[in-house]
């Protein structure tokens, strides 16, 4: 990049973004304070770890409901080392490890576009701008989850792989354990990595015999943790993985409604990446489904446009087989928002070298010639104003809804249970965190219990599940209220003792974009079961 030679010295543009990197995760996480709510499932296995009861969320119950090896060892070192005290210190010191790998992963990224050929300066500045402000990335980096790992991991790898297979396949194999650690499903994007680079390479049987090395050197590393948790849970499948097959049941589809659906969850997956968190619920202006799915489309075709640029190839042929992998998960169930920081990061290299090289080979004639600049710009602009926006919303959502409603009714049932009171729920992480109590979930990513009940009957019934498992609670949404009074059985069984009620405090927070997540846990209705049913009761009255 000697064009950049007059502009800066790159040891000195390299620490300065490296240092940026680290900043922006923890200055979003120093002004919302936001705590995502899986960060509290992990953080009781933590807990109960350090505390001599051993890697399990109830106590004298070995349920593997956890995903990621790292997000729950590092935050149990860092309890450990703060004293056992609070989860506060603990989440803290695992935050500026995640956002030393989130970094680490951006300056990796940087260097390699730097270095690479004909790199369009504009694809440097791009690139900072839009990986430093990805909502999909920073947020999760920054709130608890395991992203900044996944990201150095993933596009570590894949630039290793894309440099030289033969002179690297021993760190592609320690990169590939390390997406193992972060999540069980990191071999899928291991896979995937390599069909891109096997498509375009000219020697594939050399490159498979590289890539088979990294794989037993991937599998060897990973092979220890693999082996304790089938001896210590009787299976090496995280039972979180078993809970979400309930997602499925009761909606088994036909071959033709199959690939309707699986067509259709494509292209919701295909602009995930650059949208707001959980999106979906709506309160978001149409402008940003239009930028999204562009710079969906975008990352998806690049592949196929005649541009020579093989490295920005090779990273959409990725980022088509991480779609293609988001989309079957959604038709099996739900596609998490959290699933996405490995295809935002590639999706955010395509866009950083792509639109520079479109523009720039087809569409700088004439008054355009200059107009690749304002693209470039309006792309990062959208991006920051979207991160803006997540940061607004989310920073109420922690003050408003997790601070002021889950993490108070956790502590309620706290103050208001007995010895041996057990609890339902689906939002596991604050309120059976704080609750205290013996927590069956929905759908049973710590209660192998829930997970039976559902394939008993072919679905999920909030009746059923109280009638099987009989807890002391049961905490629901409104619109699950209709069913319950449906059923006369669970009316003479339950009696509701308490509404939480957040709505009007969210409304005081005006414009607030986003507002339909926020409204999703804006109530809660407590349910008890009575010592004895209310027929029972009247009965013995007469």
């Amino acid at each position: 990049m000697s064009s950049l030679a007059g502009v800066m010295t790159s040891r000195h543009f390299f620490i300065f973004f490296w240092i940026i990197a680290v900043a922006v995760p923890l200055a979003y996480a120093g002004y919302t304070q936001h705590v995502w709510e899986d960060f509290f499932i992990t953080f009781k296995y933590s807990r109960n770890l350090v505390e001599g009861l051993g890697l399990v969320y109830n106590e004298g119950e070995r349920v593997h409901g956890f995903t990621s090896v790292i997000n729950t060892l590092l935050p149990a070192l860092f309890y450990w080392l703060s004293g056992a005290q609070s989860w506060e210190p603990a989440l803290w010191g695992y935050r500026v490890i995640s956002a030393l790998f989130f970094a680490t992963a951006g300056w990796v990224v940087f260097r390699h576009l730097w270095h690479e050929a004909e790199t369009p300066r504009a694809a440097l500045w791009l690139f900072a701008v839009l990986y430093l402000f990805s909502p999909k990335i920073v947020i999760f980096t920054a709130n608890g989850m395991e992203a900044g790992f996944l990201v150095f991991f993933t596009i570590t790898a894949a630039l290793l792989l894309y440099d030289s297979a033969e002179r690297h396949w021993k760190w592609l194999g320690v990169l590939w354990a390390g997406l193992m650690y972060t999540r069980p499903d990191g071999f899928v994007y291991a896979a995937g990595m390599s069909a891109a680079a096997l498509i375009l390479a000219t020697d594939r049987r050399a490159l498979f015999r590289h890539l088979f090395h990294a794989a037993l050197l991937g599998i060897a590393l990973y092979l220890p943790w693999f082996v304790f948790v089938w001896w210590y849970y009787g299976t090496p499948v995280p039972h979180t993985i078993i809970a979400k097959s309930v997602y499925g049941l009761g909606r088994e589809l036909a071959l033709g409604q199959w690939l309707l659906s699986y067509l259709y969850n494509m292209g919701q997956v295909l602009a995930g990446p650059f949208q707001p968190i959980y999106f979906g619920y709506g309160g978001w202006a149409p402008w940003i489904v239009v930028f999204s799915y562009l710079a969906g489309a975008f990352c998806f075709i690049y592949w196929l446009l005649p541009v020579g640029d093989r490295l920005g190839r090779y990273l959409s042929l990725q980022y088509v087989s991480g779609t293609a992998y988001l989309a079957f998960l959604g038709t099996r169930g739900t596609v998490f928002d959290w699933y996405f920081p490995p295809l935002a990061v590639i999706g955010t290299v395509v866009l950083a070298r792509g639109v520079p090289i479109v523009w720039r080979r087809y569409l700088a004639k004439g008054w355009l010639r200059h107009g690749g600049a304002v693209a470039g710009a309006g792309l990062a602009v959208a991006l920051v104003v979207v991160f803006a926006s997540v940061t607004w919303q989310m920073k109420v959502q922690q003050q408003v809804v997790e601070n002021g409603q889950r993490a108070v009714l956790g502590r309620w049932l706290a103050e208001h249970s007995g010895p041996g009171d057990t609890l339902l729920l689906e939002p596991l992480g604050y309120i059976g965190y704080f609750s205290g109590l013996r927590t069956f979930d929905w759908p049973g990513l710590v209660s192998p219990r829930t997970v039976a009940v559902c394939r008993k009957y072919g679905g999920s019934d909030w009746r059923l599940l109280a009638r099987e498992i009989g807890p002391t609670w049961l905490v629901v949404r409104p619109f699950d209220l209709a069913r319950l009074n449906a059923d006369p059985w669970f009316k003479r069984h339950y009696e509701l003792v308490k509404v939480f009620d957040v709505v009007p405090e969210i409304f005081r927070h005006k414009g607030v974009p986003g507002i339909g997540y926020l409204m999703f846990d804006a109530r809660f209705l407590v349910f008890r079961r009575q010592a004895r049913p209310l027929a029972e009761a009247e009965a013995a009255g007469s």
